[in-house]
């Protein structure tokens, strides 16, 4: 008669790890908001807006005009998407670093909110004489909505 050796199935981590981190890829909410991070913070640097009385000149997600001379005035609600990321570094590190999903819930809760509200302000709060005419602004809508599926993830299974 044989026993079954029941450590195959343990998870060893890499030294720098907490030793009570889940793998990240054993999180998927954790992986499909890191995505939607990483899409979000690739749309700051692409164009979002191009003024009405010159539409050769590309305004990115930051403010900055590819010409001089353009003054752009964005609202801080512009940053809802930023604050998504931030909120996603938060709980990847948290995982990493030994926290459970448990843990992290009420955080991807905000998340979610965060990044619907940013899905909605990137669309809808556009500067008077600007059209939201660049693909940045939905490579950002889109990397919002992924960050809020990745925390919906997070917030409502339960494993």
């Amino acid at each position: 008669m044989t026993q079954t050796d029941r450590r195959s199935d343990e998870v060893t981590t890499p030294g720098f790890l907490h030793p009570s981190a889940r793998p990240l890829w054993r999180t998927p909410g954790a992986v499909v908001a890191a995505a939607g991070a990483l899409l979000v913070a690739i749309s700051y640097g692409l164009v979002w807006y191009r003024p009405d009385v010159d539409a050769s000149v590309a305004i990115t997600g930051w403010g900055g005009a590819s010409e001089s001379g353009y003054d752009v005035d964005l609202s801080l609600l512009h940053l809802l998407p930023v604050l998504a990321v931030v909120l996603v570094v938060t709980i990847v590190v948290g995982l990493v670093c030994g926290r459970t999903i448990d843990e992290t819930r009420p955080v991807a809760m905000v998340t979610v909110l965060s990044a619907l509200s940013g899905a909605l302000v990137s669309l809808a709060v556009v500067p008077d004489g600007i059209s939201a005419s660049g693909a940045g602004v939905y490579v950002a809508v889109v990397g919002c909505l992924v960050i809020a599926a990745g925390g919906a993830l997070l917030t409502f299974v339960r494993r």
